[in-house]
């Protein structure tokens, strides 16, 4: 999902950047993670012109220079106005977020976080950035998909497109359970030369037109988390179909 990105981790515990960093590099396959442990050093960084930041992850509590005034700096300079900046802070007060939002924040994760709970929301941070940055494709074969909610009631349909943040499935009706929009979910995906597991959160439901049967929808799921392996399959199941499309 990251995988050409370079992320700067902006911390002075030790211990938070290499979290942080052991989950982006790790967990969401980041290309390049940069650590500093003051926002002065970062920001020198970022301007030296010698890389391209493309995500900020700052700690608020920081020695000298605060996170909140690393931010104010990072949008007011033209060169780096652009950067997603994501502020890990244990202020969780209303005023303290507005503070923060009204700055120009991307988004901001409450310290202290396991590495689940980083992982569950900075997942959700970059593909809702990313989402509409990735061409959907449509699926030229039926290939089915095996759907379990939370509530362990299976349903199964059929792939209609797929990007690699989000898949969109026609199935039956959920009608098993209570499931709802946000309700998270295990996708099984078969393909050619295997299947892919992934776990998805489901961002939309609508309602299939047609004449021959009123019990069917199309769901779109937003990807959580997938392994190398599957993520890697997905890419090149992705790849195929852009090909059939470019030899149309």
């Amino acid at each position: 999902m990251l995988e050409n990105t370079i992320s700067l981790v902006v911390d002075d515990s030790r211990t938070v950047r290499r979290i942080v960093a052991s989950i982006l590099n790790e967990d969401l396959r980041c290309k390049q993670v940069i650590q500093c442990e003051n926002a002065d050093e970062a920001m020198a960084l970022i301007l030296g012109g010698d890389v391209k930041v493309d995500w900020i992850f700052s700690g608020w509590e920081l020695q000298g220079m605060s996170g909140y005034e690393f931010l104010e700096k990072v949008r007011k300079n033209p060169s780096t106005a652009m950067i997603p900046f994501v502020m890990m802070t244990s202020h969780d007060d209303r005023e303290s977020i507005l503070k923060a939002l009204n700055a120009g924040v991307t988004d901001y994760l409450i310290k202290p976080f396991t590495h689940e709970r980083f992982l569950e929301d900075v997942q959700r941070i970059f593909s809702l950035r990313f989402r509409r940055k990735h061409p959907r494709y449509r699926a030229k074969d039926a290939n089915p998909v095996e759907i379990v909610f939370k509530d362990g009631y299976p349903y199964h349909g059929n792939l209609m497109d797929i990007s690699v943040n989000d898949v969109l499935v026609r199935t039956t009706l959920f009608t098993k359970g209570m499931t709802q929009i946000y309700d998270k979910a295990d996708l099984k995906i078969s393909m050619p030369g295997g299947s892919v597991s992934l776990n998805g959160e489901l961002f939309r439901m609508e309602r299939m037109v047609s004449k021959d049967r009123t019990d069917m929808i199309y769901s779109a799921f937003e990807i959580t988390k997938i392994d190398k392996a599957s993520a890697a399959r997905l890419e090149r199941f992705i790849d195929g179909l852009r090909e059939e499309i470019s030899k149309m």
